[in-house]
């Protein structure tokens, strides 16, 4: 087991600041929580305290701003209990955490002496008015002392980087252990001589006196409070130090009693815990004085690497340990991971763990095992999801006949609907009625927030999607997963169906759950024909798909679709005035309207100029234009919004809508037939630059992935050096587009 804990993030010397950073804080609500990844819920264990231990892909399962806080609280406790309850917490809270090292200064001249100046504010401090003013001032010295040490400690992050900002000052570190021991030595006060000893102890780790650090605190044991927070801190330090020298085994024996024994520690411990190799893990369980101690160290091991492994060896040592049910959900949601995420996506049946199973069998057969109708509901979901779902529902019953509890009901019920199911390959009229109660329990809202529907409802969406898509009945398929059938909203027939489905009503309760799942109206169904219409050059079609639906077509165009410029900026567009604002409706009615104008005209200069401002519009309506709401609806923007002409190589990958965004042939059709219409030069260059333009987006659109350079040029910049070089529009070309002044310098 080399390297055997590569899962521990952060460094030893690090986690010791305890900056606590993971997880959501409003856990509550499950944020932090892997509901959208599993569907076994941890909450059915009902170990509360261990619940930062349950299985996240974030840091801990929730955010621990509690623990951070909990050292506050309990600093301001012990204090509280030092001043024999006569000062408030507030008070003491206050002095603590927002005094600074002047104010404290002043407040010990003052008790030392009542005519030294102070302010009001000051003044007014609780401490002040205490009865006993030697307790007052130890108070004071030490926490002057704990602030300058705290420089060395609280040193805080690279915003960037999240490294470590080390402050290191060896004069003053040396200066601070000196006094640190000298007061340590000096007081009577047991409760603040730990303190001072404590801060020796982190100082001489910061100082890197890793052995000095670890005699220090051995030297000095018998001072600290057994098992009190300032103990395990200081214990904290040797262990890091110890760490530090490769004595691996001993350090990661004292992290196991740092997390056995001090609640606040516990995640700093587990982090820190990094055995290198087995070796040093099994010297570490051999330093353990009896099962508890031994059973810790299992699994912290279990939790970070091996939590099959740690369940069948604490079992042996404890079957009733609280760990061995943290360990079980961990291990079932690890198998989860494994296995769902795949099963979402394809009707494929990975296996879980065997040997796994065969461990909750054995911890199954031991009579002690108190808290058996989890286990059983556990073997009962991975014989689920082996699809042994006979197996799988004998363990439902024995957990059900074997507890009461509401959330273990609930999950019950849930894998049982799953299972019934998937008992079904196909489905009909027939199986459809037959599941809807299943289905109806899987998809209805639930009150209780540690019941994991998420996944469940994304396996049964994935599911019926595919095995419908299997039977070639794709609007049922989109009705489960929207956009799961390639380009089906690419297909006027597919489209026409849809829209009779909304039409017409239901026939069974089946359909009805149907029709209220498809998500969208028909109203966006007609403007995808119409949209697909127009990439065709259909406009009268497109034109009266929009016209019969009020909803249709009412989206507002950004920029003026009939200008354009040499270099492509929709951003521009969009921000300059506008005499006009375009909606979908009216912006195809204009091209029209143009179209017929120009079959009337007989003056062909302005037939031509006509037709340019047509293939604008074209040219606009694409990805490189200012018009790019045009296709960008609820349905088209939701349909692989990347739009990545790189990764679709072939028009069959790219689809109808994919591959016209990117085509610019239906503007080039346009721009040509401009072009050969007119007889001046000034707007023939225009024509043929645009032209251009086409030809090299069109490059990009089929570009070859091992494609060297960034253009190619083609016919047309040819085209434009050759005839229009006295142009005042060719030397504009010049000045604003890179690639052309690229191409006509070229040697």
């Amino acid at each position: 087991m080399k390297n055997f804990l590569k899962l521990a993030l952060f460094s030893v010397s690090v986690v010791l600041i305890f900056a606590f950073c993971a997880g959501g804080d409003d856990f509550k609500n499950g944020y932090g929580r892997d509901y959208e990844n599993s569907l076994f819920a941890p909450e059915l264990i009902h170990e509360k305290k261990l619940e930062p231990f349950f299985r996240t892909t974030s840091s801990l399962y929730y955010g621990d701003a509690e623990k951070t806080q909990g050292f506050y609280k309990q600093n301001v406790t012990d204090w509280y209990n030092y001043f024999d309850k006569q000062l408030d917490t507030t008070s003491i809270k206050e002095i603590l955490y927002s005094s600074t090292l002047p104010q404290i200064d002043t407040l010990i001249f003052f008790l030392k002496n009542p005519d030294t100046k102070i302010s009001q504010r000051l003044r007014k401090k609780a401490i002040l008015n205490y009865s006993d003013k030697e307790k007052s001032l130890d108070f004071l010295f030490y926490l002057g002392f704990a602030l300058r040490c705290e420089i060395f400690a609280n040193h805080g992050n690279d915003d960037w980087t999240y490294t470590p900002i080390i402050f290191k000052d060896n004069e003053l570190l040396l200066k601070l252990i000196k006094g640190g021991i000298r007061q340590g030595i000096n007081l009577k006060s047991l409760f603040i001589k730990e303190r001072y000893l404590f801060q020796v102890v982190r100082l001489l780790y910061f100082n890197e006196d890793y052995t000095g650090c670890e005699s220090f605190f051995m030297k000095n044991k018998a001072f600290f409070t057994p098992n009190g927070n300032i103990y395990y801190r200081a214990l904290g330090y040797v262990a890091a130090a110890l760490y530090k020298r490769k004595v691996y085994s001993m350090s990661n024996y004292y992290y196991s009693l740092i997390f056995e024994n001090c609640e606040l520690m516990q995640e700093t411990a587990l982090w820190s815990f990094h055995p290198q190799e087995e070796k040093d893990f099994k010297a570490s369980l051999f330093l353990a004085k009896n099962n508890k101690e031994k059973a810790t160290i299992l699994f912290m091991m279990g939790y970070l690497n091996d939590a099959t492994r740690a369940i069948k060896e604490i079992l042996a040592l404890n079957i009733n340990s609280p760990y061995l049910d943290v360990l079980l959900t961990r291990a079932i949601n690890i198998e989860e991971e494994n296995i769902l995420n795949h099963s979402v996506k394809e009707l494929v049946d990975k296996k879980p763990n065997a040997v796994l199973i065969q461990t909750i069998q054995k911890g199954l057969i031991s009579p002690q095992n108190k808290k058996n109708a989890v286990w059983h509901l556990a073997l009962g979901y991975l014989y689920s999801l082996s699809n042994d779902l006979k197996n799988a529902e004998m363990q439902f019953e024995e957990a059900e006949s074997k507890s009461t509890d509401e959330l273990l009901k609930k999950s019950i019920n849930l894998y049982r609907a799953i299972n019934k199911i998937k008992a079904q390959t196909i489905l009909n009229e027939k199986t459809e009625i037959e599941l809807l109660p299943s289905i109806l329990l899987i998809l209805e809202n639930d009150t209780d927030v540690y019941l994991r529907k998420t996944m469940a409802v994304q396996w049964l969406s994935s599911r019926f999607s595919m095995i419908y898509k299997q039977q070639k009945e794709f609007l049922k398929a989109e009705c489960w997963q929207t956009h799961s059938v390639g380009f089906y909203y690419e297909d006027d027939e597919n489209l026409e169906k849809t829209i009779k489905f909304i039409n017409t009503p239901a026939k069974n309760d089946y359909e009805k759950l149907l029709k209220k799942m498809y998500a969208f109206s028909k109203d966006r169904l007609l403007e995808t024909q119409a949209i697909i219409n127009v990439y065709n050059d259909n406009l009268p079609e497109s034109i009266i798909k929009l016209e019969s639906n009020v909803k249709a077509g009412t989206d507002t165009l950004l920029g003026d679709p009939f200008i354009i410029h040499i270099k492509d900026c929709h951003d521009c567009d969009h921000e300059a005035d506008q005499k006009e604002k375009f909606t979908i409706l009216s912006f195809l009615k204009r091209i029209n309207n143009k179209k017929k104008e120009s079959d009337r005209l007989t003056n062909v200069e302005e037939k031509a100029h006509l037709l340019f401002e047509v293939a604008n519009a074209y040219y606009n309506i694409t990805n490189f234009g200012n018009a790019r709401k045009f296709y960008q609806t609820s349905i088209a923007y939701n349909y692989d919004v990347n739009f990545d002409y790189l990764d679709y190589q072939s028009e069959k990958e790219r689809g109808m809508l994919k591959s016209k965004i990117y085509d610019c042939q239906l503007a080039a059709i346009y721009y040509k037939k401009a072009l050969e219409m007119s007889n001046n030069n000034e707007f023939k260059a225009m024509c043929t630059f645009m032209l251009a333009k086409c030809e090299q987006n069109e490059f990009y659109r089929i570009r070859p992935k091992d494609y060297k350079g960034d253009f190619k040029a083609g016919k047309y910049f040819a085209e434009l050096k050759t005839n229009y070089k006295q142009t005042k529009y060719y030397q504009e070309i010049i000045h604003e587009c890179g690639y052309f002044d690229t191409y006509i310098n070229k040697k």
